[in-house]
């Protein structure tokens, strides 16, 4: 396990909480609903600054699809791109981004479609392997992942923030 510090990038760092109001969830859901999903990638260090240049970041090919493939636990998102690169993740190579969806943001992302380019698809997907029954914890954005998304009234919808790696 590879130490994680904090760096935080002023404009992408904070998180507003929205609180809406739930009354039909499924016990198994009920934490993901009232705290929404916080999710990692790790993200080669030269690509860091033309992300936030653009505000977002950018899909990638994977497998002749588009999306970006996000992890939950930060381990995870290091290892994949230590198989996904074929080298070493180091501090020097990646960086870490940690992408909060809050529980508006998760509804909105979870429903919204990502186009004729994948089937009309959520945006935000968990992928599950059917052949597999373990649960990999692995996520897919279809799409350009915007570094933070506010909603109506200025409600964050997803949130950012980098973290370095030791």
């Amino acid at each position: 396990m590879l130490p994680i510090n904090i760096c935080r990038a002023p404009f992408f760092s904070g998180c507003q909480k929205a609180t809406p109001r739930m009354p039909y969830l499924r016990c198994g859901a009920l934490s993901m609903a009232l705290d929404g999903l916080t999710l990692f990638l790790a993200v080669p260090a030269d690509d860091r600054d033309a992300c936030c240049f653009q505000g977002v970041v950018p899909r990638r090919y994977v497998g002749g699809r588009s999306y970006i493939g996000l992890r939950e636990h930060e381990e995870d998102a290091l290892q994949r791109a230590s198989l996904v690169s074929y080298q070493p993740v180091t501090k020097g190579t990646h960086v870490l981004l940690r992408v909060h969806f809050t529980p508006l943001g998760l509804a909105h992302y979870s429903t919204a479609t990502a186009g004729v380019e994948h089937s009309f698809s959520p945006l935000l997907t968990k992928k599950l392997y059917h052949d597999d029954p373990t649960d990999w914890k692995v996520w897919h954005f279809h799409g350009d992942s915007p570094l933070r998304h506010f909603g109506p009234g200025g409600i964050a919808y997803l949130t950012t923030e980098w973290l370095q790696i030791l």
